[in-house]
This record gives structure tokens, sequence and C-alpha cells, in this order.
């Protein structure tokens, strides 16, 4: 999959996130509103079921005192065999009256019971429940009204007391009225919208049902611990419910759809100049020379286009310094074959006089000529000398050499003397050395240089005498110089080392030139410095090399 491709389906899970958020944050806050607002209503709700039950007690006080008043409906009444019948009135139960039972109490006993079917007598009956212990009881009160929980059932209750027509003496008596809850009792109670049901004193709740509304509210008096259950479906919450989730719906579909544009808009934007640059590293890989775009208006492609400019600067630098690495190194190749072509001429010439003066022995026996012994001992005698230099020059290469970089000269070379200190001391030469300053010298090519002039010097120079060796730098230069105390070249040989070290090469099958000579003036052109021959009797040279800045 693409990274464009991969970007559209990033910013459309990001889209879709962001309007799952936002749903599920507005539905939070519409059910934490709708909460609150339920709590508003359900708390409205009981309170209006209070002022319709205070309005219900009160209609039955009013009843029951309005009972109470008619004392002498008793008095023109026929007297009765039993004390109780002192009220000949009847409850109301379709004539309006709230009232539907009447209870007499005198001096802590049931006197009487009246229904509204007209039925008397002092105990209870079907529509009559209440012990009379709960007469008893409602009559000992100090409210004169209320609710109660009479024989397992609820009713409403009010008492009044029985005075004399004429008002004077103690009451005669407490009349007691009871509106059991029936259907009637019930409609007068209930809310608007709302059902309702009592809960007595070790009544539960009960299970509600989800998306229902319910209100506890409690009845006075709460030694009673008497309870309604006020309940309702919550039809407006459901409704504004879906609604919401419609309208959220619509918007995140909208929203996600606006996200999605955009982030093709600015992912086509954005990822074009990396597109632009994929392409041009990619036709670059394929040997195609093309230029790397600026990267758009992006600091994150600038910053890529500009990274890749210094690779490629870099990979060409790098090319550029291979290519020079591989010239070099074949340029080394080349002095290495001449220098074994050299070796090969310079022992191969006393090899063959050598070989032969042999065969002459074998052929001829006896003893050679004495010219064919002087070329014998000629021969001999440079080949002692060859390999002497060869091995001479060995040792020398053979120690600790310092590393390449910037380093002290002195301590540059003293390290080479130390690798001499030996030989000359076996020539009973001295070495004196004042070399000063810092430079960057490649010490791989130096050293084999310092190492053949000063191994020569000390060749060349008499038992007791000094080879010097002096150094130090200028603004573009790094010189060595060594010198000895023989008696220096003959004029043709000084005149071949000269010619030699002006083209910084010796033409194989030259004469005159050693092995180690001829590498160390090899040596000193691949530096990219020059060996001379100095003027004087004895024999001095000088190399002088370039000063190499490092980069940072």
């Amino acid at each position: 999959m693409s990274l464009f491709l991969r970007l559209i389906m990033l910013c459309a899970l990001v889209a879709i996130l962001a309007v799952s958020v936002s749903a599920l944050a507005a539905m939070r806050a519409v059910s934490t509103a709708l909460d609150a607002q339920e709590e508003i209503i359900g708390e409205r709700a009981a309170a209006q079921f209070l002022r319709n039950m205070d309005a219900q007690l009160a209609m039955l006080a009013f009843e029951v005192k309005d009972y109470a008043a008619w004392d002498e409906m008793y008095v023109n009444s026929p007297r009765p065999p039993v004390p109780w019948a002192r009220i000949n009135l009847i409850p109301g139960a379709e004539s309006g009256r709230l009232t539907q039972v009447l209870c007499i109490v005198d001096q802590g006993k049931v006197t009487g019971r009246y229904t509204y079917r007209g039925q008397r007598g002092d105990v209870p009956s079907a529509d009559d429940r209440a012990a009379p212990s709960e007469l008893i009881g409602l009559a000992g009160r100090s409210e004169t009204n209320g609710i109660a929980w009479l024989a397992g059932a609820p009713a409403l209750w009010a008492r009044a007391d029985i005075l004399h027509s004429d008002g004077s003496g103690p009451p005669r008596g407490q009349l007691i009225a009871l509106a059991y809850l029936n259907t009637r009792v019930v409609e007068r109670l209930a809310i608007h919208g709302w059902s309702w049901r009592l809960l007595g004193p070790q009544g539960s709740e009960g299970e509600t049902r989800s998306g229902e509304a319910v209100q506890r509210v409690a009845l006075p008096p709460a030694a009673e611990g008497l309870a309604a259950l006020l309940s309702r479906p919550r039809e407006v919450e459901a409704q504004l419910r879906s609604r919401t989730l419609t309208a959220l719906s619509v918007a995140g579909g909208i929203v996600a759809a606006i996200a999605l544009l955009i982030g093709v808009l600015l992912g086509w934007h954005w990822l074009r100049p990396l597109h632009d640059l994929a392409s041009a590293c990619r036709q670059r890989t394929q040997g195609i020379d093309v230029a790397i775009p600026d990267g758009g208006d992006l600091p994150e492609t600038r910053v890529l286009a500009a990274d890749l400019r210094r690779l490629i600067e870099i990979e060409r630098a790098d090319r550029r310094r291979l290519a020079a690495e591989l010239a070099e190194a074949e340029s080394a190749n080349t002095q290495q074959r001449r220098w074994l072509v050299r070796l090969a001429h310079d022992v191969g010439s006393p090899v063959q006089v050598i070989a032969a003066a042999v065969r002459q022995l074998e052929e001829r026996g006896g003893l050679l000529p004495p010219e064919e012994l002087s070329r014998l001992g000629t021969a001999t005698a440079q080949l002692m000398g060859r390999v002497e230099e060869a091995s001479g020059l060995a040792e020398g290469l053979g120690g600790d050499r310092p590393s390449s970089g910037t380093t002290t000269l002195s301590t540059y070379t003293l390290a080479i003397i130390d690798l001499l200190r030996a030989r000359a001391a076996e020539r009973q030469v001295r070495i004196d050395s004042e070399v000063s300053g810092e430079a960057d010298i490649d010490a791989s090519l130096i050293t084999p240089v310092l190492v053949n002039l000063l191994a020569n010097a000390i060749t060349a120079s008499p038992m007791g005498s000094t080879v010097t060796l002096r150094g130090g730098t200028t603004d573009s230069t790094v010189w060595f110089e060594v010198g000895d105390s023989g008696s220096g070249m003959d004029a043709s040989q000084r005149l071949r080392i000269s010619h030699a070290c002006n083209r910084g090469e010796v033409i194989p099958g030259e004469a005159g030139f050693g092995l180690g000579l001829t590498l160390a003036i090899a040596n000193a052109a691949r530096a990219g410095g020059r060996l001379r021959l100095g003027d004087g009797p004895a024999t001095l040279f000088r190399l002088e090399l370039p000063v190499h800045q490092r980069p940072n």
C-alpha cells in the first residue's frame, strides 16, 4: 500500500474517531441535561402529589367536621338501645363526598361504625376493615388528619370532636372519617401523565423498567413510614435521544466526508514533493542525471531535498576520491613494478656473473683466471650490497611506524631514529636531530623515504662521524633534510640522481640507483612533494611536502 493511501486512511480514521468522540460527548451532555430535567419534573410531580394529598385530607377534615356539627340529628332521631348510634348521616359514596366510613370513639372504645351502605355496628366489616385498636390509635394522635395503614390497606383519615349543640361541656366523643384508597380516591390523587402506587411500612419499590422515570414521595406523618412511588415513561427523553442520535449521525457523516476530502487534498499537497523527490532518486539510481526538486512549500520536504543534495554531493566527492585513490593505487603499483624490475636487474646481473663462474669451474676445474676472479668479486660485492640495502630497508620498515594524521614532527622523527639506532651504533655514527612543528603527513609514504635516506647516510658516513636530521614547517610546506659526513658523490652520479628527483621516478635499468633511493623518490612524488639533492661536498637530501588541510 502506498504512502498516499495510508495517509488517506489515517485521515479517515481520525475523522471517524473525532466524530465518535464528539457524538459520545454530546450524548453524555444530553443525557446529563435530561437527567437533570427529569429530576426537576419528578420533584414537581412529588410536590403536586403532596398538594393533591393535602387537598383530599382537607376535604375529608371538612366533611368530618360537618358530620360532627350535625349533632341535632342525633337528638331528633330515635334513641336506639346502644350508645353508638349518635350519627344518623350517611357517608357520601355517590353524592360526591369523600368519606366512606364514620367511626365513633368514646372514652377509649369504638362505640359505633357507619358505612355508606347504611350498615351499623361496632366490629369491622367488608367496607370497614380497621381494627378497633387501630381506630383508637388514630383518635389518640396529635394530628387531625393524615394517611394510615389500616388492616393492611391504606386509607385517608380525619377526626373531629363531637360537641354538644350548645357548645357546652366536654366533647361527647370523637368522630373519625375514613376514605380507603379505592379507584375514586386514587384518581383524585393522580397527576396527569404519572401513575402511582402506595408503599407500606415494609413495602419495597419493586422493579422499574428501562426508560421509566421514578419518583419516591414520603407521606406524612413520617412515623407511618408510608411513601408513594410515582412513575411515567420517558417519552420525551427517548424522542430527544433519537433525534440527537440522528442529528449527530448526519453531522458525523458530513464531518467525516469533509475530513476525508481535506485529508486527500492535504495528502496530495504534502506527498507531491515527496513523490517528486522519490522519482528523482529513482531516476538517479538508474543512471539518469536529473536535478533534485526544491521540495515545495513544506519545511520537511525542503530539508529532505537539501539532505538529498548533500548526499549526492558527498557521493560525487566519494566517487572523485575513489577515482583519485584508484589512480594513486595504480601509480603505486606502477612504481612497485618498476622497483621490482630494478631489483631484478640489479640482482640478476651479479647472479649471472656468479653462475658463469660456477659453470667455468665445473667445466675447466682448477683456479679461475685473474680477470674472471675480479669480475666475480665485483659481482659478489654488488649482490651483497643490494641484499644489504634491501634487508636494511626492510629492517627499518619492520618496526612500529607512526600513523597518519596531525602529529608532532619531533616525536615522529624520534620514532624513525629509534628504528635505525642499532645500525648507527654498529657503525659508530651519531644521529643529530633538530625537528620542530606539527603537520598532517602520510606516514605510510614518508617513513620509507626518511628511513632510506638515514640508512644511506649512516652507511656513507665514516666511523665516529655525525648524520644530521633537520625538519620544520612553513605556511605551505613540511620539509626534512638528511645529511651525512661522507665524501659525497661524483659529478655524473649527482647529475643522474638530480634528474631522477626532478622526474619523480627512476627509469628501470638506469644505473647508479639503489633500491631504497628508487622507492624514496617514488614515494615523495606520490605524497605530492619532491626529493632534491643539495649542493656541497657531502650528500644532503631535502624532502618537501605540501601542507594538507583536513576537513572538519
